[in-house]
């Protein structure tokens, strides 16, 4: 019963920590049309350098999808082993007490 209930947790984990990944990916991809007008009308104010990282931006968002897919890997693993000691613990736990509850059925005359 605790193995399924740590899995399910785990499981629950990895569910959401990939719910993040895949929203933190679609936002930070997604540049709204305003948003690209209003840099568009500041680049002939703002200095060079504001443009050099306009043009840039394609190539960066491609970076941020493997970094973000690379992050997610990572969690996930660090989630799979998080379930794999949570189920050593119980093992641990269910061990030491059933040898208390055997020495306490032990009959000494």
């Amino acid at each position: 019963m605790f193995y399924a209930l740590s899995w399910s947790v785990m499981l629950l984990l990895l569910a959401l920590w990939s719910l993040a990944a895949w929203a933190f990916h679609s936002i930070a991809a997604w540049i709204p049309p305003e948003l690209d007008l209003a840099f568009t009308s500041m680049q002939s104010v703002l200095s060079p350098a504001l443009e050099a990282a306009l043009n840039q931006a394609p190539s960066l968002a491609d970076g941020l999808s493997a970094t973000v897919w690379a992050v997610w890997g990572v969690g996930s693993a660090l989630i799979v082993i998080l379930g794999l000691v949570c189920s050593r613990l119980i093992t641990v736990l269910r061990r030491r007490s059933s040898t208390r509850s055997f020495k306490a059925l032990q009959w000494t005359p």
